[in-house]
């Protein structure tokens, strides 16, 4: 019996000894004794390589397969933020559930998504020359593509319409009146109803109009405006209602002198037309490069930069709304004077014609600079035709309509 209780405390001590040489837990040990998890995911459609991610800004990891996971693995608790370090040669990626907390598990759902662009393809197929291509889509995957096309007399306005499951349709001519058309805009509805707004030359370039419905096709296309002076700068806004309203330039006809280019604005409304031409600024500066948001409520803002007759441009904005019922007419009279936004000096440019413009505005602010040369007191940004030699000029720069 003396020799039986040392037996048992060896025994207890062994077994005690063998669970402690075991210690651990899901996901593997640190050195600590504390657990860790890896952070990995899956890759869908990068067909090229290139394709480097990073977790919380290192960690780099060239991902050349479907499935990936990061050497470094986190303690439970911890932040994961995973981004893309470069992406694949011609693709562009996406991410799902990059960034979260581990909680107790590795993490395996961070998903990339990798697109790539498709073979580019002709849309038109005519003999003279194409330029200024615009386009508009909406949330359906429909677009419609315009442009400038020179038919061997002059420039005409061309449309080509995609569609999910057909593709790109044949191109039509919708701007052929006599005279060079320029400077085509676009905007579409989430119903797949488009306007497209365009100037052309007559005796002045006037501004026009022309609508597509998937229902009826192009309607005949129409002026917006028939004043004694060049329309220039089309751009136009357009809601899921259907609604629009475009703003141009203007060069007011003489006896004024000089001649300024004022902000002018129509509207359109479904089932009505087009609404009456509005001056919605009349100040003794030239006014340029406009632009025109509008919301599905009916309220717009319009900015535009103006020339006060000194070295600086105004940024400038108007805003209103169309009346409760009936077409949007007035739209964009300032309530009581424009707003000068803010103001910034003017380069000096190597380029031959003015290049104003900020790249994004809100109300109240400004990013990026105005860059252009200043024009002598009085004088004006010319809308009227290019000269002959001009015309050569530009359309040396001319390609062919291309989409991908």
């Amino acid at each position: 019996m003396c020799h039986s209780r040392p037996a048992s405390l060896l025994i207890v001590l062994s077994f005690l000894l063998s669970i402690s040489a075991c210690g651990g837990g899901g996901g593997g040990g640190g050195s600590d004794g504390s657990a860790s998890y890896t952070i990995g995911g899956t890759v869908t459609g990068a067909v090229n390589s290139g394709l480097a991610l990073e977790n919380n800004g290192g960690d780099t990891l060239e991902v050349g397969g479907v499935d990936f996971e990061f050497a470094t693995k986190l303690a439970d608790g911890s932040s994961y933020d995973v981004t893309l370090a470069t992406l694949p040669e011609h693709q562009l990626c996406s991410m799902e559930n990059a960034s979260g907390t581990v909680v107790g598990a590795d993490v395996n759902d961070v998903s990339v998504l990798c697109r790539s662009w498709r073979s580019a393809a002709l849309i038109e197929t005519g003999t003279g020359e194409a330029a200024s291509p615009q386009i508009a889509f909406n949330n359906d995957g429909n677009a419609i593509a315009v442009w400038v096309q020179f038919d061997g007399t002059q420039d005409n306005i061309w449309a080509s319409i995609y569609s999910p499951g057909g593709g790109w349709s044949a191109a039509v001519v919708i701007g052929d009146e006599n005279g060079d058309a320029r400077a085509p805009q676009i905007a579409i509805d989430d119903d797949g109803n488009a306007i497209v707004v365009w100037t052309q030359q007559s005796t002045y370039y006037n501004a026009w109009i022309r609508r597509y419905s998937p229902d009826s096709g192009w309607s005949s296309e129409g002026l917006i405006e028939f004043n004694g002076g060049d329309a220039s700068d089309p751009q136009i806004a357009m809601n899921n209602a259907g609604n629009a309203i475009i703003v141009w330039v203007q060069n007011e006809a003489p006896p004024t002198s000089p001649n300024p280019l004022n902000l002018w604005a129509n509207t359109y409304t479904p089932g009505v037309g087009s609404g009456t031409a509005e001056l919605v600024e009349a100040d003794a500066g030239s006014a340029q490069d406009p632009q025109v948001a509008f919301d599905s409520a009916g309220n717009a803002i319009a900015v535009w930069e103006q020339y006060n007759g000194s070295t600086w441009y105004d940024i400038r904005q108007a805003s209103g709304r169309r009346a409760a019922a009936g077409p949007c007419r007035k739209t964009l009279k300032p309530s009581m004077t424009e707003t000068h936004l803010t103001r910034r000096s003017l380069l000096t440019a190597t380029t031959t014609r003015p290049s104003y413009g900020p790249a994004v505005m809100a109300p109240g602010s400004i990013y990026g600079p105005i860059t252009g040369r200043r024009p002598p007191a009085g004088a004006r940004k010319n809308s009227s035709k290019p000269t002959t030699q001009e015309t050569r000029s530009i359309r040396k720069l001319r390609s062919t309509a291309w989409a991908m």
